[in-house]
């Protein structure tokens, strides 16, 4: 899509991830398979959201820590977990089950938090490190070990966050005690399955924010085919990628949402766009432990509250409704230079569902209308930012 496009629709020169949706006439036959039922809705998404919703690979860097040595079951071992399987039921638990003897074995050398932005200062502090690093006592116990006595080497590898990972490191045991041996303390590249890791939870290290463009468009359609709801995001050659959980898409629009509502939010992406600051995991946790009625109020509600000059027993019966149907947006990244020390960095945009307060619908309609106004619809519910919070993990 042209700039002179995005710029009308209100996209271009700032951070976004998906815009407002809206109905089009087009036809899908000659894209998809199978029987397109009622209108299609169209999303225009950002760089950010067609790698947070790409099925495909992502590489990312992660230091090497050491490894699990797996070693190769004894004969004994062997053994006993034959005579456990021929044994009947109850005679079972007889036979203790001894696994094959596992060690770990890490460095005790750590990188700094951060990296010198001065070149020449970089490739001194990086020789320093190689030069002490063959004195790491990690080297003499991964040159003992006997690759005929190893069954497998699993690699373990740490982000700049703390949160440790297994890597599969490809060859015979000879040549992944080698690889360990080579590349342990430094940073390797690790292939992971796709941005979206888990439950509600994305890897942001495998996009590269310094490149981002805002005027780089790309084109999400929702619409029912065969019965069912299904959305896709169209590639550059008009092929299909296929959205299997549509809950992708709602958190796309809450992440939008919360980047529109949150200003340290807002600045925290730009120090990752500038290249301040290095993006590491973006969360949505609809499990939040914060409850309103044992803290302080959020501030839009400390504000309204004043400004409608509530009693202390309204205040109240508000405060009640504040802890349900919450979710919260997390993005977290490590901000570069001395200052931070690799600190973890988190802004928590806390959203609401309009729901929650309808029970004040009646009760305090002018109040329920100042709210409901704030909120937009996603796909599934109209929500709006109750609160702000950044925390630091030092």
């Amino acid at each position: 899509m042209a700039a002179s496009e995005t710029t009308a629709l209100g996209l271009s020169n700032r951070i976004w991830i998906i815009s407002e949706g809206r109905y089009i006439d087009v036809d899908l036959g000659r894209l998809v398979q199978g029987n397109v039922t009622g209108p299609v809705k169209e999303y225009l998404i950002s760089d950010i959201a067609r790698y947070l919703l790409s099925p495909d690979p992502i590489e990312v860097e992660k230091r090497l820590l050491g490894c699990e040595v797996h070693c190769i079951p004894t004969a004994m071992e062997r053994f006993r977990v034959k005579l456990k399987y021929f044994l009947p039921g109850r005679l079972k638990t007889w036979v203790r089950e001894k696994s094959a003897s596992t060690e770990v074995v890490l460095t005790r050398q750590k990188k700094p938090g951060y990296e010198p932005r001065d070149i020449h200062l970089k490739r001194h502090a990086d020789r320093i490190h190689e030069l002490i690093r063959p004195y790491d006592p990690v080297f003499k116990r991964l040159e003992a070990l006997d690759p005929l006595q190893v069954e497998e080497i699993v690699g373990v590898c740490q982000d700049l966050g703390g949160n440790r990972s297994f890597l599969n490191i490809p060859g015979s045991p000879a040549e992944q005690i080698r690889y360990v041996i080579d590349n342990i303390g430094t940073s390797v590249r690790v292939v992971l399955e796709k941005a979206y890791m888990a439950e509600g939870l994305f890897e942001l290290k495998g996009f590269d924010f310094t490149g981002y463009d805002p005027d780089n468009t790309h084109r999400l359609l929702k619409f029912i085919l065969n019965g069912t709801t299904r959305t896709c995001v169209l590639n550059a050659d008009h092929k299909v990628c296929w959205i299997d959980d549509v809950k992708l898409v709602q958190y796309m629009q809450l992440f939008e949402q919360s980047i529109r509502n949150n200003a340290k939010l807002r600045d925290s992406m730009h120090k990752c766009i500038q290249g301040q600051a290095m993006p590491m995991k973006l969360l949505f946790n609809n499990q939040l432990e914060i409850d309103y009625s044992r803290s302080n109020l959020p501030k839009i509600f400390r504000e309204l509250f004043d400004a409608h000059n509530m009693g202390n027993s309204e205040k109240a019966e508000m405060v009640n409704y504040l802890n349900h149907l919450q979710i919260g947006v997390a993005f977290n990244y490590v901000p570069k230079g001395a200052s931070s020390e690799g600190n973890l960095y988190t802004d928590i945009s806390v959203m609401q569902d309009v729901r929650a307060l309808d029970p004040i619908k009646k009760e305090l309609p002018q109040l329920y209308s100042e709210m409901a106004k704030r909120a937009s619809v996603s796909n599934g519910g109209r929500f709006y930012m109750l609160d702000a919070i950044r925390g630091i993990q030092k």
